[in-house]
């Protein structure tokens, strides 16, 4: 009808960026009778207000990364790159994984005509009259526990889980694959999640703020 009316607009909700898990767990406890903390794979969001958030997102670290990447791709690396990857990407990660990098230094590659058709780890007929062979000063392990951080945050560098992987050399191409094995990746980001749930509802169990799996 051509008359005006005046409406104001709600306030525009907060949107924090929490540096740490104590900083969610302060915001809660502030604002215990509204706030729902929810924690997943993506990080954890803490809802308060009715539509304010506060949001830490979980970063995968390199070596989780890279182990994701070698799932995917399952690249053929080189006895060089794979040993500098081991030396500084993974250069944490190796507590569980023995001589790894010694071994894998002193590893030759031969090839050469022969009619020997046995398969073995390191050994494989390429052929009917030739044969590769993977050899070194102690045996390549068929499978290595990488023990790397799951997040690259600062506050969760503690959360390491075991990841096995099989170790695949070629000596036709004088190269490896490291292939972590079926669910051994899920498993540990779940762990890890977890880990980080239960230490939230060990912080909020005073001020009974809700501690939820998923995303709000």
């Amino acid at each position: 009808d051509g008359s005006l009316s005046r409406v104001e607009a709600d306030q525009p909700p907060n949107n924090h960026k929490a540096g740490n898990l104590d900083t969610i767990a302060e915001l809660a406890t502030e604002n215990a009778e509204s706030a729902t903390v929810w924690f997943s794979p993506s990080g954890v969001t803490l809802a308060f207000n009715d539509r304010s958030r506060a949001n830490l997102v979980f970063m995968d670290s390199d070596p989780l990364k890279q182990l994701k990447e070698w799932k995917t791709n399952r690249p053929q690396l080189t006895q060089q790159q794979l040993t500098q990857c081991l030396k500084t990407t993974f250069c944490d990660s190796l507590a569980t994984a023995g001589e790894l990098v010694a071994i894998l230094s002193r590893v030759k590659f031969t090839s050469g005509a022969s009619i020997d058709t046995s398969i073995s780890h390191g050994k494989a007929s390429l052929g009917k009259e030739i044969v590769g062979e993977v050899t070194g000063t102690k045996a390549i392990p068929e499978y290595v526990t990488f023990m790397p951080p799951i997040f690259a945050n600062p506050c969760l560098q503690k959360l390491r889980r075991g990841i096995e992987c099989a170790i695949i050399p070629d000596a036709e191409t004088g190269t490896f694959r490291v292939v972590p094995l079926p669910g051994q990746i899920e498993n540990a980001v779940e762990w890890a999640v977890n880990e980080v749930g239960e230490v939230l509802r060990n912080r909020l169990k005073d001020s009974e703020v809700p501690v939820m799996s998923g995303t709000p």
